[in-house]
């Protein structure tokens, strides 16, 4: 079986992209937040715990897309399309 024609990948991969666009947006929500009030009301103050966990948000939402995009990569529509048998 060849691993780049898994449905499964692609699932994972499009999972994983989902799930960092959405830990990227609310990341940046929160250090928008951050940024206007200089603080967040039960986070703390820029630099507290609260401020690095929105730090970390958009860090890791980068990185899962990063990681989907590059997983990705080898499907393009003839490699899918294209049968079993074919090395292209």
């Amino acid at each position: 079986m060849d691993p780049y024609r898994s449905e499964a990948g692609v699932l994972v991969a499009v999972v994983v992209a989902l799930t960092g666009l959405i830990g990227l947006l609310v990341g940046a929500t929160m250090l928008m937040s951050y940024s206007m009030m200089g603080g967040m009301m039960g986070f703390g103050p820029i630099g507290g715990a609260g401020w690095w966990a929105a730090v970390a948000l958009v860090v890791a939402g980068a990185l899962g897309i990063a990681f989907a995009v590059f997983s990705l990569r080898p499907y393009t529509w003839r490699r899918l399309r294209a049968p079993a048998w074919d090395s292209r």
